[in-house]
């Protein structure tokens, strides 16, 4: 069988997957996907009790909230890849 290979790792000599910049974002992509959707499909009421929750945020404590999270991401990143 024959696939386009549109959206499949691309293969080395030696049969492990190269890694490019862009498998790299698919993945982050797709793991982010899984662990974005795991809370709504365990526990669907919480998470709407949650969202409700963040709705009366102030937008400062929101922005806050955004800012530690991606600071927390970033050196993630940086400490995996170093």
């Amino acid at each position: 069988m024959v696939s386009s290979g549109i959206l499949k790792a691309p293969r080395s000599t030696r049969g492990e997957p190269d890694t490019t910049p862009v498998n790299d974002f698919l993945t982050a992509f797709g793991l982010m996907l899984i662990f974005e959707g795991m809370p709504y499909f365990v526990s669907p009421n919480a998470m709407r009790q949650w969202i409700a929750q963040i709705g009366l945020l102030s937008d400062a404590a929101l922005r806050r909230t955004g800012v530690v999270l991606m600071l927390l991401g970033l050196a993630l990143v940086y400490w995996v890849r170093r």
